[in-house]
Protein backbone atom coordinates (compact mmCIF):
# COMPACT_ATOMS: atom_id res chain seq x y z
CA UNK A 1 0.00 0.00 0.00
CA UNK A 2 1.80 3.17 -1.14
CA UNK A 3 -0.11 6.66 -0.04
CA UNK A 4 0.74 10.40 -2.26
CA UNK A 5 0.54 13.25 0.42
CA UNK A 6 1.20 16.72 -0.42
CA UNK A 7 3.19 19.12 1.80
CA UNK A 8 2.51 22.56 2.56
CA UNK A 9 4.42 25.11 4.00
CA UNK A 10 5.63 23.23 6.64
CA UNK A 11 2.48 21.09 6.60
CA UNK A 12 1.85 18.17 4.81
CA UNK A 13 -1.32 18.71 2.67
CA UNK A 14 -2.79 15.39 1.98
CA UNK A 15 -3.69 15.07 -1.77
CA UNK A 16 -7.77 14.08 -2.89
CA UNK A 17 -6.44 12.12 -5.48
CA UNK A 18 -5.79 8.32 -5.26
CA UNK A 19 -1.99 6.60 -6.28
CA UNK A 20 -1.83 3.28 -8.06
CA UNK A 21 1.33 1.30 -6.85
CA UNK A 22 2.09 -2.09 -8.01
CA UNK A 23 -1.44 -2.85 -8.25
CA UNK A 24 -2.56 -1.31 -4.90
CA UNK A 25 -4.76 2.17 -4.28
CA UNK A 26 -4.34 4.48 -1.60
CA UNK A 27 -6.47 6.99 -0.65
CA UNK A 28 -5.14 10.22 1.08
CA UNK A 29 -6.52 11.43 4.25
CA UNK A 30 -7.86 15.02 3.32
CA UNK A 31 -7.15 18.06 1.24
CA UNK A 32 -6.10 21.35 1.35
CA UNK A 33 -5.88 24.58 -0.28
CA UNK A 34 -2.41 25.74 -1.10
CA UNK A 35 -0.99 29.18 -1.67
CA UNK A 36 1.19 31.66 -0.66
CA UNK A 37 1.60 34.30 2.04
CA UNK A 38 2.41 37.99 1.13
CA UNK A 39 3.92 41.26 3.09
CA UNK A 40 3.68 44.09 1.13
CA UNK A 41 5.43 43.17 -2.11
CA UNK A 42 7.80 40.31 -0.75
CA UNK A 43 6.46 37.12 -1.08
CA UNK A 44 6.84 34.65 1.82
CA UNK A 45 10.27 32.45 0.59
CA UNK A 46 10.66 29.00 1.31
CA UNK A 47 12.53 28.04 3.86
CA UNK A 48 13.18 31.69 5.26
CA UNK A 49 12.96 33.32 8.53
CA UNK A 50 10.90 36.10 6.90
CA UNK A 51 7.97 33.33 6.74
CA UNK A 52 7.35 34.01 10.58
CA UNK A 53 6.49 37.55 9.88
CA UNK A 54 7.19 37.81 13.99
CA UNK A 55 5.16 34.88 14.98
CA UNK A 56 4.98 31.44 15.56
CA UNK A 57 2.55 30.97 12.97
CA UNK A 58 5.60 30.39 10.57
CA UNK A 59 6.31 27.24 12.37
CA UNK A 60 3.70 24.93 11.05
CA UNK A 61 2.78 23.83 14.41
CA UNK A 62 -0.19 25.19 15.70
CA UNK A 63 -1.62 26.58 12.39
CA UNK A 64 -0.42 26.28 8.63
CA UNK A 65 2.37 28.01 7.93
CA UNK A 66 1.24 31.43 6.78
CA UNK A 67 -1.93 30.66 8.08
CA UNK A 68 -3.24 33.16 11.10
CA UNK A 69 -4.71 32.09 14.62
CA UNK A 70 -3.09 35.09 16.70
CA UNK A 71 -5.38 37.73 17.92
CA UNK A 72 -4.67 41.35 18.33
CA UNK A 73 -4.14 42.99 21.49
CA UNK A 74 -3.48 46.90 22.21
CA UNK A 75 0.29 45.25 23.81
CA UNK A 76 0.88 43.20 20.93
CA UNK A 77 -0.20 39.59 19.10
CA UNK A 78 -1.67 36.91 21.09
CA UNK A 79 -1.44 33.67 20.24
CA UNK A 80 -3.49 31.17 22.02
CA UNK A 81 -2.22 27.53 22.56
CA UNK A 82 -5.13 26.38 25.28
CA UNK A 83 -6.51 25.78 28.23
CA UNK A 84 -5.25 24.75 31.82
CA UNK A 85 -6.74 24.29 35.13
CA UNK A 86 -5.32 25.34 38.44
CA UNK A 87 -7.07 25.70 41.80
CA UNK A 88 -10.97 24.69 40.26
CA UNK A 89 -10.07 27.85 37.99
CA UNK A 90 -9.93 27.67 33.99
CA UNK A 91 -7.25 29.75 32.31
CA UNK A 92 -6.30 30.54 28.95
CA UNK A 93 -3.03 30.30 27.89
CA UNK A 94 -0.66 31.64 24.95
CA UNK A 95 2.10 33.80 24.35
CA UNK A 96 2.33 37.27 24.10
CA UNK A 97 4.43 39.21 21.41
CA UNK A 98 5.62 42.50 23.95
CA UNK A 99 7.86 44.76 22.66
CA UNK A 100 9.22 42.21 20.52
CA UNK A 101 9.49 39.66 22.71
CA UNK A 102 7.56 36.67 23.09
CA UNK A 103 6.63 35.64 26.51
CA UNK A 104 4.01 33.21 28.09
CA UNK A 105 0.75 34.59 29.46
CA UNK A 106 -2.00 32.80 31.31
CA UNK A 107 -5.23 34.51 32.13
CA UNK A 108 -8.25 33.68 33.94
CA UNK A 109 -11.60 32.83 32.24
CA UNK A 110 -14.82 33.92 33.13
CA UNK A 111 -18.46 32.80 31.17
CA UNK A 112 -21.46 33.52 30.02
CA UNK A 113 -24.49 30.66 29.55
CA UNK A 114 -26.88 31.32 27.55
CA UNK A 115 -26.30 35.14 28.72
CA UNK A 116 -25.92 34.26 32.30
CA UNK A 117 -23.00 34.73 34.39
CA UNK A 118 -21.25 31.32 34.73
CA UNK A 119 -17.86 30.32 35.93
CA UNK A 120 -15.84 27.94 34.48
CA UNK A 121 -14.00 25.33 36.54
CA UNK A 122 -12.24 23.11 34.29
CA UNK A 123 -11.70 21.61 30.50
CA UNK A 124 -11.04 17.79 29.72
CA UNK A 125 -11.01 15.40 26.42
CA UNK A 126 -12.21 12.42 26.19
CA UNK A 127 -9.82 11.97 23.47
CA UNK A 128 -10.59 14.90 21.19
CA UNK A 129 -13.78 15.56 22.84
CA UNK A 130 -14.16 18.77 25.10
CA UNK A 131 -16.06 18.95 28.30
CA UNK A 132 -16.18 22.15 30.16
CA UNK A 133 -17.15 22.10 33.25
CA UNK A 134 -19.23 25.58 35.19
CA UNK A 135 -20.57 26.95 38.46
CA UNK A 136 -23.59 29.16 38.16
CA UNK A 137 -24.10 32.10 39.99
CA UNK A 138 -26.59 29.84 42.92
CA UNK A 139 -23.38 27.52 43.18
CA UNK A 140 -24.64 24.93 41.12
CA UNK A 141 -22.15 22.71 39.01
CA UNK A 142 -22.61 21.91 35.37
CA UNK A 143 -20.64 19.92 32.42
CA UNK A 144 -21.08 20.93 29.09
CA UNK A 145 -20.13 18.86 26.12
CA UNK A 146 -20.78 18.13 22.33
CA UNK A 147 -23.58 20.65 21.12
CA UNK A 148 -24.39 21.99 24.37
CA UNK A 149 -20.96 24.01 24.61
CA UNK A 150 -22.65 26.16 21.53
CA UNK A 151 -24.82 27.77 24.98
CA UNK A 152 -21.36 29.05 26.07
CA UNK A 153 -19.03 32.01 25.87
CA UNK A 154 -15.78 32.65 27.48
CA UNK A 155 -14.61 35.83 28.05
CA UNK A 156 -10.91 36.93 29.20
CA UNK A 157 -8.51 39.57 29.22
CA UNK A 158 -5.00 40.03 27.61
CA UNK A 159 -2.57 42.79 26.48
CA UNK A 160 -5.16 45.12 27.44
CA UNK A 161 -8.02 43.81 25.65
CA UNK A 162 -11.49 41.79 26.49
CA UNK A 163 -12.21 39.00 24.25
CA UNK A 164 -14.81 36.65 23.88
CA UNK A 165 -14.39 33.11 22.33
CA UNK A 166 -17.10 30.38 21.73
CA UNK A 167 -15.89 27.24 20.90
CA UNK A 168 -19.72 26.75 18.64
CA UNK A 169 -21.80 29.39 18.01
CA UNK A 170 -25.82 28.50 18.26
CA UNK A 171 -26.64 26.18 15.80
CA UNK A 172 -23.12 24.87 15.08
CA UNK A 173 -22.35 20.95 15.85
CA UNK A 174 -19.16 19.98 16.16
CA UNK A 175 -17.84 17.61 13.58
CA UNK A 176 -15.54 14.44 13.67
CA UNK A 177 -12.58 14.12 11.22
CA UNK A 178 -10.98 10.61 11.08
CA UNK A 179 -11.99 10.62 14.62
CA UNK A 180 -11.16 13.88 15.51
CA UNK A 181 -13.35 16.25 16.74
CA UNK A 182 -13.37 19.30 15.60
CA UNK A 183 -15.21 22.72 16.47
CA UNK A 184 -15.84 26.17 14.58
CA UNK A 185 -13.87 28.33 17.05
CA UNK A 186 -14.43 31.73 16.98
CA UNK A 187 -13.58 35.01 18.56
CA UNK A 188 -14.45 38.54 18.88
CA UNK A 189 -13.57 41.77 21.14
CA UNK A 190 -16.59 42.28 23.76
CA UNK A 191 -18.79 45.34 22.53
CA UNK A 192 -18.64 44.18 18.82
CA UNK A 193 -21.40 42.35 17.06
CA UNK A 194 -19.47 40.24 14.29
CA UNK A 195 -17.52 37.14 15.48
CA UNK A 196 -14.75 35.88 13.69
CA UNK A 197 -13.29 32.58 12.56
CA UNK A 198 -9.48 31.54 15.71
CA UNK A 199 -7.93 30.08 12.25
CA UNK A 200 -7.54 31.08 9.43
CA UNK A 201 -5.98 29.31 6.53
CA UNK A 202 -3.26 30.58 3.50
CA UNK A 203 -6.08 32.35 1.79
CA UNK A 204 -7.52 34.16 5.24
CA UNK A 205 -10.41 31.90 5.67
CA UNK A 206 -12.14 29.78 8.41
CA UNK A 207 -11.41 26.79 9.65
CA UNK A 208 -11.82 24.66 12.58
CA UNK A 209 -9.71 23.59 15.46
CA UNK A 210 -9.13 20.77 17.96
CA UNK A 211 -8.38 19.84 21.67
CA UNK A 212 -5.96 17.66 22.60
CA UNK A 213 -5.75 16.76 26.91
CA UNK A 214 -2.72 16.29 28.49
CA UNK A 215 0.27 18.03 26.38
CA UNK A 216 1.30 21.03 25.81
CA UNK A 217 3.74 21.66 22.50
CA UNK A 218 6.38 24.80 22.03
CA UNK A 219 4.91 26.99 19.44
CA UNK A 220 8.80 27.46 18.22
CA UNK A 221 10.03 23.66 18.63
CA UNK A 222 6.97 21.44 18.87
CA UNK A 223 8.42 19.94 21.86
CA UNK A 224 5.77 17.95 23.49
CA UNK A 225 5.66 18.71 27.58
CA UNK A 226 3.15 16.07 29.86
CA UNK A 227 0.47 18.13 31.75
CA UNK A 228 -2.45 16.28 32.92
CA UNK A 229 -4.20 19.79 33.41
CA UNK A 230 -3.26 20.91 29.96
CA UNK A 231 -6.05 20.52 26.87
CA UNK A 232 -4.31 22.48 23.82
CA UNK A 233 -6.47 23.94 20.95
CA UNK A 234 -4.90 23.93 17.32
CA UNK A 235 -6.24 24.74 13.71
CA UNK A 236 -7.07 21.95 11.71
CA UNK A 237 -4.11 22.26 9.35
CA UNK A 238 -1.73 23.19 12.06
CA UNK A 239 0.55 19.99 12.84
CA UNK A 240 -0.94 19.43 16.18
CA UNK A 241 -4.44 18.31 14.44
CA UNK A 242 -3.45 17.20 10.45
CA UNK A 243 -0.81 14.32 12.87
CA UNK A 244 -4.02 13.23 14.44
CA UNK A 245 -6.12 13.12 11.87
CA UNK A 246 -3.70 11.08 10.15
CA UNK A 247 -4.46 8.25 12.69
CA UNK A 248 -1.36 9.63 14.73
CA UNK A 249 -3.62 9.60 17.94
CA UNK A 250 -1.76 9.89 21.09
CA UNK A 251 -4.19 8.13 23.14
CA UNK A 252 -4.51 4.55 20.94
CA UNK A 253 -1.64 1.98 20.70
CA UNK A 254 0.66 0.63 18.52
CA UNK A 255 2.68 -2.54 18.15
CA UNK A 256 6.35 -0.98 17.48
CA UNK A 257 8.14 -3.60 15.40
CA UNK A 258 11.18 -2.86 16.27
CA UNK A 259 11.20 -2.87 19.97
CA UNK A 260 8.22 -5.48 19.63
CA UNK A 261 6.22 -3.82 22.50
CA UNK A 262 3.10 -1.66 22.28
CA UNK A 263 2.80 2.00 23.01
CA UNK A 264 0.79 4.75 23.01
CA UNK A 265 1.43 6.87 19.46
CA UNK A 266 2.38 9.68 21.53
CA UNK A 267 5.76 10.09 20.15
CA UNK A 268 4.82 8.98 16.73
CA UNK A 269 2.23 11.88 16.97
CA UNK A 270 4.84 14.51 18.12
CA UNK A 271 7.48 13.04 15.34
CA UNK A 272 5.09 13.58 12.59
CA UNK A 273 4.81 17.20 13.52
CA UNK A 274 8.15 17.28 12.67
CA UNK A 275 8.23 15.60 9.80
CA UNK A 276 5.26 17.09 8.48
CA UNK A 277 7.29 20.36 8.22
CA UNK A 278 10.72 18.86 7.12
CA UNK A 279 11.89 20.11 11.10
CA UNK A 280 15.09 18.84 10.38
CA UNK A 281 16.63 20.08 13.48
CA UNK A 282 13.37 20.21 15.24
CA UNK A 283 12.69 24.15 14.44
CA UNK A 284 12.61 25.24 11.16
CA UNK A 285 11.29 23.88 8.31
CA UNK A 286 12.59 23.26 5.11
CA UNK A 287 9.41 21.94 2.82
CA UNK A 288 6.89 24.01 0.10
CA UNK A 289 3.59 24.12 -1.06
CA UNK A 290 2.58 21.06 -3.08
CA UNK A 291 5.52 18.89 -2.30
CA UNK A 292 4.73 15.04 -2.40
CA UNK A 293 6.10 12.71 -0.13
CA UNK A 294 5.55 9.25 1.19
CA UNK A 295 5.17 8.64 4.87
CA UNK A 296 5.89 4.87 6.83
CA UNK A 297 5.65 3.83 10.48
CA UNK A 298 7.20 1.38 12.68
CA UNK A 299 3.70 0.20 13.74
CA UNK A 300 2.28 -3.36 12.83
CA UNK A 301 -0.10 -2.68 11.67
CA UNK A 302 1.04 0.34 9.96
CA UNK A 303 -0.81 3.76 10.89
CA UNK A 304 -0.15 4.99 7.09
CA UNK A 305 1.89 2.58 5.53
CA UNK A 306 3.87 2.85 2.20
CA UNK A 307 7.34 1.81 0.20
CA UNK A 308 9.39 4.60 0.76
CA UNK A 309 11.78 3.53 -1.43
CA UNK A 310 13.43 6.71 -1.64
CA UNK A 311 14.38 7.57 2.26
CA UNK A 312 14.70 11.00 3.27
CA UNK A 313 14.99 11.18 7.00
CA UNK A 314 14.13 8.70 9.98
CA UNK A 315 11.95 10.83 12.55
CA UNK A 316 11.88 11.75 16.09
CA UNK A 317 9.86 13.86 18.50
CA UNK A 318 12.59 16.87 18.40
CA UNK A 319 13.20 16.09 15.16
CA UNK A 320 15.12 14.55 12.37
CA UNK A 321 17.41 11.18 13.68
CA UNK A 322 18.92 10.73 10.35
CA UNK A 323 18.56 11.87 6.87
CA UNK A 324 19.95 11.38 3.40
CA UNK A 325 20.97 15.00 2.31
CA UNK A 326 20.64 14.24 -1.20
CA UNK A 327 16.35 12.45 -1.02
CA UNK A 328 15.75 15.64 1.31
CA UNK A 329 12.67 17.05 -0.86
CA UNK A 330 13.77 19.94 -1.68
CA UNK A 331 17.36 20.30 -1.89
CA UNK A 332 16.75 23.84 -3.51
CA UNK A 333 16.37 25.31 -0.36
CA UNK A 334 19.62 26.17 1.31
CA UNK A 335 20.22 23.30 4.34
CA UNK A 336 22.84 24.28 6.51
CA UNK A 337 22.78 21.55 8.76
CA UNK A 338 21.75 20.54 12.22
CA UNK A 339 24.21 20.78 15.36
CA UNK A 340 25.41 18.30 15.51
CA UNK A 341 24.97 16.74 12.34
CA UNK A 342 22.53 14.22 11.53
CA UNK A 343 23.99 10.77 10.20
CA UNK A 344 22.66 8.93 6.97
CA UNK A 345 20.15 7.34 7.30
CA UNK A 346 19.76 3.20 6.00
CA UNK A 347 19.15 2.14 2.96
CA UNK A 348 16.68 -0.18 3.99
CA UNK A 349 13.15 0.81 3.97
CA UNK A 350 12.13 -1.90 6.68
CA UNK A 351 11.03 -0.86 10.11
CA UNK A 352 12.97 -3.68 11.38
CA UNK A 353 16.21 -2.19 10.72
CA UNK A 354 15.11 1.48 12.03
CA UNK A 355 15.84 -0.12 15.36
CA UNK A 356 15.78 3.03 17.85
CA UNK A 357 16.59 5.61 15.23
CA UNK A 358 13.39 7.00 14.35
CA UNK A 359 9.50 6.09 14.41
CA UNK A 360 8.28 7.84 11.07
CA UNK A 361 10.04 7.82 7.80
CA UNK A 362 9.39 9.89 5.18
CA UNK A 363 10.60 9.23 1.60
CA UNK A 364 10.70 11.17 -1.57
CA UNK A 365 9.02 9.82 -5.29
CA UNK A 366 11.63 9.08 -7.75
CA UNK A 367 11.61 10.88 -11.34
CA UNK A 368 8.40 9.92 -13.44
CA UNK A 369 11.00 7.99 -16.08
Amino acid sequence: MSTRYQMGLGMMLALLATLSVGGCEGAALSGAEVGSRTSGVIVCPVGSDECDYGNPNGQGIYNVEGGEHCLKTSQGPFCPTGFSTLQGALYIEGILNRDDAWNHVSVPVSGLLSGLDVTPVSMSTRESQVTIQYVDHYGQQGDLTDVDLNQLILEFVVGGTHFQLALLLPGDLPTSVHAVTEYAVQWRIEGVTQWDSLCKDLKGEGEPASFLGGATFDPFTAARTDALTAVTMSCQKGGITTCMEWGYLPWQFGLNVATKQDEFLTNAHAACIQMKRAAYCGIKSYTKDGTEIEIADAYDPSVQQSSVKTLEALWTPTGAACLNVANRRHTDIAFPGCVPSLPPCPASDDPVTWGQSGILASGIFPPVK
